[in-house]
């Protein structure tokens, strides 16, 4: 039954719209697929269903091939009690089914009576159809309100001419409490009310049938009773005949459902009754359902202020499925309907402008005008259109409310911060640095300062003049070569070494496969032992120890200054933000962690790493971990272990991954990334700890985020903001399209004709597709360079990081992590006093962790042509909403002949815009 043409009731639908106008035929069509399958199968096992839920009903052992023999089982049913299954999938199930075994769908103990108050639990539920309705209009009426089943069959009578069939659903879980029961039956019946009447009661027996009888196997989808709810909520009045007081008739529907008792939120999950996650065969709360789950969850809801002067018509050009919607040839399902309900009773004219649109399309029931008031009954939020919209360019939109409210050119400059001179803010960094310097303390200082504002020079003089001792770390060896004349200037100075270039190839290849897999001891231990016989290197390590005992000024990198103790030294500098090798990621393939198997001697460490390797590859995407949970032995002898018997096969921090904090599971962001078997990983190497703990540390950087440092060392962290500062040169802000790594792909030839010639830092990937852009200062690569000081530049792109990347950040920070946060979207933001439209985050917290890490990129881009002492021009394309920048004509105005140097585009700015005026927005 795999790969069979016909597998479901979408396949049936699809068949049925291809002019194949009897079920029945469709039917037939789908039964001669089974027999031709099972025919051409040893064993027709479908393996994927067997690891689904088990089920607790009756079972009986009797065949029957006929109605006479189904009703001589029923009658001696109790002869073969201590034969019974009492226990069973969904695909089992079926299988006896055909076999012709009678089966009651709930579960009563066999010691006792088969009667209705024996009743234990159920979590198998049956329609009965007895040609009442065809195949067709049942699994139509199925997929109009989304509503799963697990499998279907025809009974003993049934002909393609009278169809007698029942349809069988599942609950993840059993449900213990009759009242529950009582409400889903209900339930069904009101969506079914042709089903037979008789087969309400909790011991209902049903009857076998034949083989090759089930159809549209479904084995691994299950019953939410969420759209079973909403479903019965819309057909309310078609059921009771009435449409006079929908208010009135809801109320007697949860009254008769015991709604109020089931649950407090009416579409939160009945009792529990949780969404079933198959792939790893574990229970989620329906509050924390992932983006993947086609589920309607609904919640009371936020503080929706009602939107007037919509333009419909313009809301249905912006939003696919709305535009859908208003074509009264096209015909939505009921759950779409919904969705857009919800939206629509938060905008004056929507619920006048639906009733009108699905009065004016014949192929809508009466029934679905009353769905706006239906969703203003329940207090519906407006639901996410990734929810119930098929377009996923809809989804860029949280929901049609936002999309109603907003549009993609959303963006208003809602205050400007007072910005002060340079002379000024010369003077702020120069009193600040002498104040810190001369404290005595072991606090984390942070000057936020304008790149450029001068701070390494004024630092060297200082430490010269204060005839001050300290560690100064930079970012990588080669600014640290750049500074060395400067500091020697001032004061007398180490250095920490550069590993020499003169060693044998094969030594260099060893040490850099230490480093790659993250045993930074191994690397040291083999420097240490190979020096005595290469003179370069002795003399670099001997300058190497050397500088750690200095009591001079040691000049060094970030990485160093994190591991290395300088113990002469009190006071630790890092010129440029350090927060990448605080908040310390990396990544390894499931490959790598195979081979680990191969190399570990360990049994139960072989063990916890093979059950790891497994687990990965059914793990929810971007959950993240704890990898201390994992219970591995000693580190070190790991370490040793992989040192002395690896064959240099691995090629990812390995070692660095076992020793870190926590991990995800990553997937690909988009077509081009296929790096599906990617652990993402962080560990936080705390400047509380170690030997950093007692030290008093500085931090220069123009991107430090203080609210990271707080949420990372709290009380400790002295924050100082010299950043707001008068520039002389000036930004030109494009904000037409998103400029991320997808957008720049449709958009090279219009980015190449804005540049024209200037020099432009973009994405690494895209140096070769977009003109002139420089091969050696990209993003991620821009700190230190100063080749463009003085000339206008472009600057390209808005540098996101993986989903993975912030959450993983967030858990560092300590942030809670919920499944709600796998999900970007378009939302409302402000950020550096301009309010706009932005892809980002529901939670505030990781909102600001991601702008962080976005803002870091472009000002140290912007920073490269040194704008703040020079008359240069720099032209951005982003749509994030970075400070002094020209964003409107009226901006640009009073600099329009500087701008001309550069060329200044007519459509930079898109023409329909959103003017805000204190709290009222008007749309122009």
């Amino acid at each position: 039954m795999n790969n069979t043409t016909i597998s479901n009731y979408n396949d049936f639908l699809r068949v049925s719209q291809e002019n194949i106008r009897h079920s029945s035929s469709v039917y037939e069509a789908y039964r001669q697929k089974l027999i031709e399958h099972g025919k051409n199968r040893k064993k027709p096992v479908l393996r994927k269903y067997l690891d689904t839920v088990k089920h607790k009903l009756i079972i009986d052992t009797k065949k029957v091939n006929n109605k006479p023999e189904g009703e001589e089982a029923l009658a001696t049913i109790y002869e073969r009690k201590r034969e019974f299954t009492t226990e069973a999938t969904a695909f089992q199930l079926a299988q006896r089914v055909q076999n012709g075994n009678l089966f009651i769908p709930g579960y009563i103990d066999v010691k006792k009576r088969l009667v209705d108050k024996n009743w234990e639990s159920q979590s198998i539920f049956c329609i009965d159809m007895d040609d009442t309705l065809t195949i067709k209009q049942t699994f139509t009426r199925l997929n109009e309100y989304q509503i799963q089943h697990c499998f279907a069959y025809t009974t003993l009578r049934h002909t393609p001419q009278h169809h007698k069939f029942r349809v069988v659903f599942q609950l993840p879980e059993p449900i213990t409490d009759i009242k529950e029961r009582k409400a889903i039956v209900d339930m069904l019946f009101i969506l079914f009310p042709e089903q037979d009447k008789a087969c309400k009661n909790p011991t209902r027996r049903f009857l076998g049938s034949r083989e090759y009888t089930v159809f549209f196997p479904a084995y691994d989808k299950y019953l939410n009773v969420n759209n079973l709810l909403v479903a019965t909520r819309s057909l309310v009045n078609t059921r009771l005949n009435t449409t006079t007081n929908l208010s009135r008739n809801l109320d007697r529907l949860d009254k008769s459902l015991k709604v109020d008792e089931l649950a407090q939120n009416p579409l939160d999950n009945i009792k529990g009754i949780a969404v079933f996650n198959p792939k790893n065969a574990t229970f989620i709360e329906s509050k924390r359902v992932s983006s993947n789950d086609n589920s309607l969850v609904f919640s009371r809801t936020a503080n929706y202020e009602i939107l007037r002067g919509v333009d419909f018509e313009q809301l249905a050009n912006r939003v696919k499925i709305f535009q859908d919607f208003c074509n009264p040839n096209i015909k939505l399902n009921h759950v779409q309907l919904l969705g857009i309900a919800s939206s629509l009773r938060f905008i004056e004219g929507g619920e006048k402008f639906f009733i009108e649109t699905v009065s004016n399309n014949p192929l809508y029931a009466n029934e679905k005008k009353f769905l706006v008031k239906e969703c203003r009954k329940y207090d519906y939020h407006a639901v996410s259109l990734y929810k119930f919209s098929d377009f996923s360019e809809d989804w860029e939109y949280s929901n049609i409310y936002e999309a109603a409210r907003i549009n993609r050119t959303y963006f208003y400059r809602r205050t400007q911060e007072t910005l002060m001179t340079l002379a000024t803010a010369e003077e702020k960094l120069h009193s600040t640095l002498i104040q810190i310097l001369q404290s005595n303390d072991t606090d984390v200082h942070v000057i936020k300062k304008a790149t450029g504002l001068g701070g390494t020079t004024l630092l060297a003089q200082l430490l010269g003049e204060l005839s001050i001792k300290a560690v100064v770390a930079f970012p990588n060896h080669a600014l640290k070569q750049e500074k060395i004349d400067l500091f020697s200037n001032n004061s007398k100075c180490e250095v920490t070494p550069i590993l020499p270039n003169n060693i044998p190839q094969k030594l260099k290849d060893e040490l850099e496969y230490c480093y790659k897999i993250g045993s930074y001891t191994a690397a040291n231990d083999l420097i240490s032992k190979e020096a005595k016989r290469y003179p370069a290197l002795h003399n670099y390590w001997r300058s190497k120890l050397n500088s750690y005992k200095s009591s001079n000024t040691v000049l060094t990198t970030h990485t160093q200054a994190m591991y290395v103790n300088f113990d002469k030294h009190n006071t630790y500098i890092f010129d440029e933000d350090p927060l990448r090798q605080i908040l310390e990621k990396g990544s390894v393939t499931l490959a790598d962690l195979k081979e680990l198997l191969t190399v570990v001697k360990n049994k139960n460490d072989r063990l916890v790493l093979s059950s790891f390797c497994e687990s990965i590859i059914n793990n929810v995407p971007h959950c993240i971990e704890k990898t201390k949970a994992l219970g591995l032995s000693n580190m070190s002898n790991i370490e040793a272990e992989v040192i002395q018997n690896d064959t240099g096969r691995l090629s990812t921090a390995v070692l660095r991954f076992l020793d870190s904090d926590q991990y995800a599971k990553h997937l690909p962001d988009s077509e081009d990334d296929t790096d599906v078997k990617s652990i993402e990983f962080i560990k936080h190497n705390s400047l509380n700890s170690g030997i950093l703990g007692n030290k008093k540390i500085i931090i220069m950087s123009a991107t430090a985020s203080e609210f990271i440092y707080k949420a990372l060392y709290g009380d400790r962290v002295k924050f100082y903001n010299i950043d707001n500062v008068d520039a002389i040169g000036l930004i030109d802000q494009n904000r037409k399209y998103s400029y991320s790594q997808r957008s720049l792909q449709e958009h090279t030839d219009y980015i190449t004709e804005q540049i024209k010639d200037l020099p432009t830092i973009t994405f690494k990937k895209f140096r070769h597709k977009i003109k002139n852009a420089l091969e050696d200062i990209y993003y991620w690569k821009c700190e230190g360079f100063d080749e463009l000081k003085g000339k206008d530049i472009a600057v390209v792109g808005t540098p996101h990081l993986r989903l993975t990347d912030y959450l993983l950040y967030g858990a560092a920070l300590g942030i809670d992590i919920r499944t709600s946060d796998f999900k970007l979207a378009n939302r409302i933001v402000e950020h550096n006093g301009i309010v706009c439209l932005f892809n980002t985050f529901q939670s505030e917290s990781l909102q600001k962790i991601q702008f962080h890490f976005i803002e870091e990129q472009i000002e140290q881009a912007i920073g490269r042509a040194r704008h703040l002492r020079e008359d240069v021009v720099v032209k951005l394309f982003t749509n994030f909403p970075v400070k002094n920048t020209l964003l409107t004509d009226e901006e640009r105005k009073p600099h329009l002949e500087r701008l001309a140097r550069i060329g200044i585009e007519d459509d930079s700015t898109p023409k329909e815009v959103v003017i805000i005026r204190d709290d009222e927005e008007i749309l122009i």
